[in-house]
């Protein structure tokens, strides 16, 4: 077979080739062009990351004829050995086939014995995490102590099944998952290279599918340039991956927040009837409201590439963040629930429907009051507060009676204002009332000469210890300091504080 697909055809030999994974290439590279070599390095991440691609490149910059480098040669006879896959140095070991005790045995046997023609002996283990317990006992003490001329490069996409023995033993580098944006910048270099025709929703559609693996983005790119007849398109793609058009998405959202049902419902039952994903049908609106959000938050953050930017941008202007947030989490919820509904299609109905039923409206912040009556937040039991029967006489020489209900055409005291007149009823204290400014130590108050028996008796009946106010008169002020006042005074201040007062 002549013919070799596009994920095997353009694996990267350099680390200047290989699609992100900045963090581990710079690690690597100085470790290498500094000589710090390490006898243990342990890959990690998902499946078509580069785990294996990183190894092979590591076992060339090892064993360069040119020297160790993070550059290797890649023409020198021990390059193109470990290009082609026939190096007597480098072992690669399939773990998920060879689990026993008995075949690492067998391994660690060659691992005394120096390496052929290479500089390196190099033992390439993929998918480690397969190994039985015995057989990771049985590598402990070499791989702690291994001979100057053996390195273990290990592969895993489950790092914590292996144990902290192991993992203590290895330099650990993880890598991350591709964006899709860099997918897409690859494709497009590849598609170009191999003639192929393409439009960008064709190249984003696969890059989601590929879910950061770039090995699946290049295996989905082979079916779709075979599906197309040598051309990519974002229908044709959709239709071979049975996928939700963009359109579908940004016409049922639309239809949401016009508040549209019956063309929700239309667009939910055509598309039914295309052999429907629908659990991928509400993971593509969580992905749309989730970039409205981000639009909302932070516009400079979309992709310059992302796919109904227009949309995005229109939406973030025409919905609130809190109802953004709440079609999330109804969504999620539905997605949670779909499994238990009789029938698939009720369910996604039901999830839509969920999105008219709970709207939150606009919040208008500027109408509030600006002062809030205590009555409405404080709950006062009256049966164990005295009425208050004292007579106020008004401006208008009407008397009318505390407890009595206020009439709505009164005017409103201010708390202030309000707090004033019953203290100075009360016959404790009279003067300036006025708001202290912030840090201020004095209250701004004039002190009336007054029998500390008669305040206590005012107080509910509580007894208040005496305090000598000889020294103060009726016709003087004096401005005494917060720090000075004892706890009798201030009884008698609060004592006198209406509960319907201040908030």
């Amino acid at each position: 077979m002549s013919y070799q697909v596009l994920a095997r055809k353009w694996r990267p030999q350099s680390f200047e080739a290989l699609v992100g994974q900045s963090h581990v290439l710079k690690a690597l590279s100085n470790a290498l062009n500094q000589g710090r070599l390490h006898h243990a390095y342990l890959l990690t991440g998902t499946r078509g990351v580069g785990k294996t691609t990183i190894a092979r490149i590591l076992a060339r910059c090892f064993n360069c004829d040119e020297g160790v480098s993070a550059s290797p040669c890649g023409v020198c006879a021990s390059c193109l050995e470990i290009n082609e896959g026939r190096s007597v140095d480098l072992i690669e070991v399939d773990a998920a086939s060879r689990t026993k005790v008995e075949d690492t045995r067998e391994l660690l046997d060659n691992v005394q014995y120096a390496p052929t023609q290479s500089r390196y002996k190099i033992y390439l283990i993929d998918e480690v995490h397969m190994l039985s317990n015995h057989s990771f006992n049985a590598l402990l003490k070499t791989l702690e102590e291994p001979p100057p001329h053996v390195v273990f490069l290990f592969a895993t996409t489950h790092p914590q099944k292996l144990p902290p023995t192991v993992l203590s033993r290895c330099l650990q580098f993880h890598l991350k998952n591709l964006t899709a944006d860099l997918i897409v910048e690859h494709l497009k270099v590849v598609f170009d290279a191999e003639s192929v025709d393409y439009d960008d929703e064709g190249l984003w559609a696969i890059a989601r599918a590929g879910q950061g693996s770039m090995r699946d983005a290049l295996s989905l790119s082979d079916q779709a340039i075979a599906f197309g007849g040598g051309t990519v398109t974002g229908q044709g793609v959709n239709d071979m991956l049975g996928t939700i058009d963009q359109e579908v998405l940004t016409q049922l959202l639309a239809a949401v927040v016009i508040n549209d049902a019956a063309q929700a419902l239309t667009i939910v039952t055509e598309y039914a009837q295309k052999s429907p994903d629908f659990l991928g049908l509400v993971d593509e609106l969580l992905r749309l409201v989730h970039r409205i959000v981000v639009e909302q938050a932070v516009p400079s953050a979309g992709s310059e590439g992302q796919l109904n930017r227009q949309f995005i941008q229109q939406y973030a202007t025409l919905i609130t963040p809190e109802n953004l947030q709440l079609y999330y989490q109804t969504l999620l919820i539905g997605k949670r629930d779909l499994s238990l509904a009789p029938d698939p299609v009720t369910g996604i109905e039901m999830i839509i429907m969920r999105l008219f039923a709970f709207q939150l409206a606009p919040l208008d912040r500027t109408d509030q009051p600006a002062i809030v009556r205590a009555e409405s937040v404080a709950v006062v039991d009256s049966q164990k507060k005295k009425p208050i029967t004292e007579n106020v006489e008004a401006k208008d020489s009407h008397e009318v009676q505390a407890d009595d209900p206020i009439s709505a055409d009164a005017p409103v005291q201010s708390p202030v204002d309000e707090l004033k007149t019953h203290i100075e009823s009360k016959g404790v204290f009279s003067g300036d009332l006025s708001v202290q400014p912030q840090g201020s130590k004095s209250l701004n108050v004039e002190l009336v000469s007054m029998p500390l028996e008669q305040a206590n008796s005012d107080a509910d009946g509580i007894p208040l210890p005496s305090v000598d106010v000889s020294n103060t008169s009726t016709g003087s002020t004096k401005t005494p300091d917060i720090e000075t006042l004892t706890p009798a005074i201030w009884c008698q201040i609060f004592s006198a504080i209406p509960l319907s007062g201040v908030v």
